[in-house]
């Protein structure tokens, strides 16, 4: 009737959730009998009694020693299971890449992140992502500091952080340029005698740049105008005198010996000529600055430093409808009659400065005549010598010659060119919103050359030959071959307080004249309305209500239509 007593089993532990034994495993039950020597063993079950969480607990087990005869005792074991154990936590990336922090251009970049959590007994551990978003601007850059936990059943927690930099500074990229490689130069020829020159047509390639991150770009052009003859806030245009050319024989068409100076009734009568290139400066108020060295032709030692300013000029139409009588000199049959398109003009102030062996003498010269029945004329054939495009004039002088008192009058007569080189630089810069830029520019070379060399006034240039055009058939063939629309001048250009555009129709037509900017954008309508053949008509271009830039007047029939650009400056 006695019950065995246990010597040895398992003993009261503490255990990790993952690490509960199992009963079976149980090996260590040992007990004693006062008769029976083979004891049956036997595991009675076990009390559950919970904790501070849900893998925090207290197994109570009890296992039974029993006689032959069914007497039996029991032993008892307190199990007391833990959890202390964090769980795992990897961020990742979508192709299962552990995350690291890292930096990206754009906010679209942020990758995506995933958390991967394994717990050792939670099977669902709780997992919380905060994003702390430091030093963002209005641009999109900022720090992101992603924070993850994961938290099991007992509290336990795995944190970790990943920061993400969005930072932009890449620079914009051009999408399109015209097809001009930066840096590169585009040559561009003279129309005419006159200088104009047909920049390239910016509003045919609209120059236009991208963000890396899609926001808006910002473009920026300045132009820069370079070269010995590059107009200036001083100067609208340049052009080159010299002594005209001989019309034939060494001779100009009046019979005299080639000059471009002729007083008369001093010493005689004396010849000048100019030495090297004079120089003309067309000026922003509207006159025209002459300014040359002459050397007399009988005396290589002595000659005049010449210094005319031309103002109130004309065209032909305003000239011819004064109140007063005028008209126009052409001595010379032989010459080109283009009149119609010259320019007439007042001298308004002139001298002549003595060097050489004329050192000391000085001459003040006006205008002749006074009643201004003759102006200074400018255009093709106006310097009254020969078929070139060039002036003449006619003033009276007074003053001191070498210390004797003089008076008389004079002519004056120059060939001109005004296809004269010079280069304007373009300099584009794109800014994105985080202030990165990309720079793009190239260079427009106006050669100074002519673009069509049996164009009308192709010959009639500086020094060149006497004329490309010799009858007035040949004049109107070539002035046909043009086209219906004939534009003589855009002058003066560039400017940057007002300039003129005159043209001519070879058939009547219907005509809108209107200004565009760089672009292609619309300014103004200069002009709509019914035009008459073979009359001139200049309209005025108000530059001084557009900004600094490139421009272009269109002129659109139903037939045809012409552009014809100028520049404004500051």
């Amino acid at each position: 009737t006695v019950a065995p007593t246990f010597t040895a089993g398992p003993l009261d532990t503490t255990v990790a959730c993952n690490a509960v034994p199992s009963p079976a495993d149980i090996m260590t039950l040992q007990a004693n009998d006062n008769c029976d020597a083979a004891l049956s063993y036997a595991y009675v079950g076990e009390a559950f009694e919970g904790g501070s969480c849900a893998d925090g607990y207290t197994l109570t087990r009890t296992w039974s020693a029993t006689d032959c005869s069914g007497n039996s005792t029991e032993w008892m074991q307190t199990l007391t299971v833990i959890d202390t154990v964090a769980p795992s936590l990897d961020i990742v990336l979508a192709n299962g890449s552990l995350a690291t922090d890292t930096t990206v251009s754009c906010l679209d970049e942020v990758p995506a992140l995933e958390a991967m959590v394994l717990d050792a007994c939670d099977a669902e551990p709780a997992l919380t992502m905060t994003i702390d978003t430091v030093g963002l601007d209005g641009c999109g850059n900022a720090t992101l500091i992603h924070h993850f936990v994961a938290t099991d059943n007992c509290g336990n927690t795995a944190s970790t952080e990943v920061t993400i930099t969005v930072s932009d500074e890449a620079a914009p990229t051009w999408l399109d340029v015209c097809g001009i490689e930066n840096g590169g130069t585009v040559e561009v020829c003279a129309e005419d005698h006159l200088g104009d020159a047909l920049l390239p047509s910016l509003d045919a390639c609209d120059v236009s740049a991208i963000d890396n991150c899609g926001g808006d770009v910002t473009l920026d052009m300045a132009t820069t105008v370079v070269g010995a003859y590059a107009p200036n806030d001083s100067v609208d245009q340049f052009c080159t005198t010299v002594t005209p050319e001989a019309f034939n024989a060494d001779e100009t068409c009046n019979g005299y010996e080639t000059h471009a100076v002729r007083m008369f009734n001093f010493l005689g009568g004396e010849f000048y000529s100019t030495i090297g290139e004079g120089l003309v400066s067309q000026l922003p108020n509207g006159d025209w600055l002459i300014e040359e060295t002459v050397s007399d032709n009988a005396n290589p030692n002595a000659g005049w430093n010449v210094t005319f300013t031309l103002t109130d000029g004309m065209d032909f139409d305003s000239w011819s409808n004064q109140d007063f009588p005028t008209s126009y000199k052409q001595d010379c049959e032989t010459l080109l009659d283009d009149h119609e398109n010259w320019a007439y003009w007042f001298l308004s102030e002139g001298t002549l400065t003595g060097w050489g062996d004329y050192e000391g003498s000085l001459l003040t010269c006006t205008h002749q005549p006074a009643n201004q029945f003759y102006r200074f004329q400018i255009g093709l054939g106006a310097n009254n010598m020969n078929n070139h495009y060039g002036y003449s004039g006619w003033f009276n002088y007074s003053g001191t010659h070498q210390s004797t008192p003089v008076m008389g009058s004079g002519d004056f007569f120059g060939d001109l060119d005004c296809a004269l080189p010079y280069q304007i630089e373009y300099d584009y810069t794109a800014t994105d919103c985080s202030g990165n830029q990309a720079e793009f520019g190239y260079t427009v070379d106006v050669t100074g050359e002519i673009c069509d060399p049996n164009g009308i006034g192709a010959g009639l240039v500086g020094t060149g030959s006497a004329g490309g055009v010799d009858t007035e058939a040949e004049a109107a063939e070539l002035a046909e071959a043009r086209g219906p629309i004939q534009v003589s001048h855009v002058a003066p250009n560039p400017t940057h307080d007002y300039a003129r555009i005159g043209f001519n129709v070879l058939k009547q037509m219907r005509l809108e004249v209107e200004i565009y900017n760089a672009n292609g954008a619309y300014i103004s309508t200069l002009f709509t309305g019914n035009v008459n053949k073979d009359q001139m008509y200049t309209l005025d271009i108000p530059a001084y209500s557009l900004e600094s830039g490139v421009y272009q007047v269109r002129m659109t029939s139903n037939e045809v239509s012409i552009v014809k650009q100028f520049m404004v400056t500051e």
